[in-house]
């Protein structure tokens, strides 16, 4: 990196940096980003984010002729404020990544991620955890903000949203996220994406790389 100085008074500095994530859980999470994130310097809980970008502008402005190891972890920290920001205005994102945040119930998430078709009860999260049937509902609706059940079917139709999205039939998605009725998969996204799946699909399809 080179160190961010505007040479015109007014003038904008451009930092730019890349990340690459991994897993089905991070899959969903960014699948659920729009185009852009913004954070206005203004913005109420944007303190941490300028002190973090400040300290990552006096990093690149050392002497030294080796990059600072400080920087990554940086930058790893202002996406997560950036992240966090977002997730508040989302309840699904927010309960989602509270719970790939948290190592006790990572597992699960992949668990869940992996296999959303499997008629799921509490006692089987439970035991994924090895908690108490009582200790894991308590804690799980502590970290997520939503019971499992809601939680799972907000997972459910989140997957099935992005599945729909490829282009995948609305039959085979339906029966991928555990449903052997359309119609009951139907009035299920209906109630969490506030759409008709083919009428989703028909707006959202990502159409194929040249």
């Amino acid at each position: 990196m080179q160190s961010l100085s505007p040479n015109l008074p007014g003038g904008t500095g451009l930092a730019c940096g890349f990340f690459q994530f991994r897993g089905m859980a991070a899959e969903l999470l960014t699948e659920s980003f729009p185009d852009f994130l913004l954070l206005r310097a203004q913005a109420p809980g944007a303190q941490p984010s300028r002190s973090i970008f400040e300290l990552i502008r006096q990093e690149t402005s050392l002497e030294s002729t080796t990059p600072s190891p400080l920087i990554n972890r940086l930058t790893e920290l202002l996406l997560f404020y950036l992240v966090r920001d977002f997730a508040q205005q989302s309840e699904v994102v927010a309960g989602t990544w509270a719970v790939a945040s948290r190592p006790q119930f990572a597992p699960l998430l992949e668990r869940l991620l992996q296999d959303p078709g499997q008629p799921w009860s509490t006692d089987d999260m439970a035991r994924v955890v090895n908690m108490s049937r009582t200790r894991f509902f308590k804690q799980f609706v502590d970290i997520s903000g939503h019971p499992p059940a809601q939680f799972l079917l907000n997972l459910r139709m989140n997957i099935a949203a992005q599945r729909l999205r490829t282009g995948e039939s609305v039959t085979r998605v339906a029966e991928f996220v555990g449903y052997q009725s359309p119609a009951a998969f139907t009035r299920a996204f209906k109630k969490i994406i506030g759409e008709q799946p083919g009428a989703y699909q028909r707006a959202n399809r990502v159409l194929p790389a040249n």
